[in-house]
């Protein structure tokens, strides 16, 4: 019984030890970083990292001149952007019916417009769109609408989509 209990003791010890690094108790590291578990021994600090100051880069937002009771028939609206990157190919900003969205599916989309990069200065952007409540099979009548804004040509960049409801009258 006693060989037993050493050795199930020597697995925990071996165990635990090729867990922890080397002459730090309390700190594991994992791919994600160090998790500080304020154990004796441990290193860093269990603050959270923060960038410098004013280097926060904004979300994108977008305005629109006018959201509701658009004329149906067709109205044109001013689309306004900033917290953009302008990287990359640009962005695409139109209408899209919500239950259609796709930032992949150019057929999707009611009315589209490009904005290259060099039309984004700084983040922001202003676009006028021609826009009207049914194209194809698409009706914002029917449906919910909104004015999307996705990064151009394909990027796996999600960060610059947007979403901007939309009322037709």
């Amino acid at each position: 019984m006693r060989t037993f209990n050493k050795a199930a003791i020597t697995a925990v010890a071996a165990t635990i030890a090729w867990a922890m690094p080397v002459g730090v108790a309390g700190a594991i590291t994992t791919p994600f970083g160090n998790i500080d578990t304020g154990s004796l021994g441990s290193v860093g600090s269990s603050a959270p990292e923060t960038e410098e100051p004013g280097t926060e880069v904004p979300a994108p937002r977008v305005a629109l001149s006018k959201s509701t009771d658009l004329t149906a028939a067709g109205d044109t609206i001013t689309v306004s952007g900033t917290g953009f990157s302008g990287a990359g190919s640009g962005l695409y900003v139109g209408l899209i019916q919500d239950s259609k969205y796709s930032a992949t599916d150019a057929g999707a989309w009611m009315t589209t417009k490009w904005l290259k990069p060099a039309d984004i200065t700084g983040g922001a952007w202003t676009a006028t769109i021609d826009i009207a409540a049914i194209k194809g099979d698409s009706n914002c009548l029917k449906n919910t609408c909104s004015i999307y804004t996705v990064a151009a040509h394909g990027s796996a960049d999600r960060t610059q989509d947007t979403k901007t409801p939309v009322t037709f009258k």
